[in-house]
C-alpha cells in the first residue's frame, strides 16, 4: 500500500498511543506535572475530518477510522476532493506526522490563554506546546482529561504554524524534566532533565490553569 500522507499521520497516531509523556515544569517555585495520552478516538478531529463535510466518506465511529484508513477503506485520494483539504486538513495531517519527533525533542512549554491574542480563536486548552523542525514551526495544543486522575492531558489540536501567532502574548515555562514511557512494559525513557534539577527532593502539585 502506498504510504500517503494521511496513512503516514495515521500511522505516526498509533505510534504515539503506545506512550505516555510526562513533562515536569517549574513556575513561582513550585513545580507541576503535565500527563499526555494519546487515544484512537482523538484522532479524526486532531486530523481535520470535521472540514470534510462536504465528502461523502464512509461512516465509521472516531476510534474506528485510524483502522480505516490503515486497512485502505478510506483514502489520500477521498479526502483530497474536500474543499477544505489543502488549507485545513493538509497542515494537520503534516504537524502530526511531526508530533513523535516534537515531543521527543525541543520545544517551549506555555499557557494558554486565548484572550491575550490579538486574534479571535475557538479552540479550547489549557497548554501549547510550539516547536520547529527545519523550517517549518508546529502548534500543539493540549487540554486536561476529565475522565482521568489530575495531571492527565490528551491532544485537542495541532497545526502548522500560519499568519496567527499563537505564542502571542502567552506565558512561557520553564521545562525540568520531560520522560516517555512505553504503555506495554512501563519502561521509562528520561528525555531531558535541566541540570540542577532533583526529581526526588521535590514535591509535585495540580497545575495551575489560567
Amino acid at each position: 500500500m502506498k504510504e500517503t500522507l494521511l496513512f503516514k499521520a495515521a500511522s505516526a497516531w498509533v505510534s504515539l498511543s503506545r506512550y505516555r509523556y510526562s513533562f515536569t515544569y517549574g513556575f513561582r517555585m513550585k513545580l507541576y506535572d503535565l500527563h499526555l495520552s494519546f487515544y484512537p478516538n482523538d484522532f479524526p478531529h486532531l486530523a481535520g475530518f470535521q472540514y470534510l463535510k462536504d465528502l461523502n466518506l464512509p461512516r465509521y465511529t472516531p476510534s474506528k477510522i485510524i483502522q480505516k484508513i490503515l486497512e485502505g477503506t478510506i483514502t489520500q485520494e477521498q479526502i483530497e476532493k474536500g474543499q477544505q483539504y489543502e488549507k485545513l486538513v493538509k497542515p494537520r495531517l503534516l504537524a502530526i506526522t511531526e508530533l513523535e519527533n516534537m515531543l521527543d525533542n525541543n520545544f517551549t512549554l506555555y499557557s494558554y490563554m486565548p484572550r491575550f491574542y490579538s486574534f479571535s480563536t475557538s479552540i479550547k486548552a489549557d497548554y501549547l506546546i510550539a516547536s520547529q523542525i527545519d523550517t517549518i514551526r508546529y502548534v500543539f495544543l493540549i487540554r486536561e482529561n476529565k475522565e482521568k486522575p489530575i495531571s492527565s492531558y490528551i491532544a485537542c489540536s495541532i497545526f502548522t504554524k500560519d499568519d496567527r501567532d499563537y505564542e502571542q502574548n502567552q506565558r512561557s515555562y520553564v521545562l525540568l524534566q520531560k520522560t516517555k514511557t512505553r504503555l506495554s512494559d512501563g519502561e521509562t525513557q528520561i528525555l531531558f532533565t535541566k541540570p540542577g534539577f532533583d526529581e526526588h527532593k521535590s514535591s509535585i502539585s495540580k497545575p495551575l490553569l489560567f
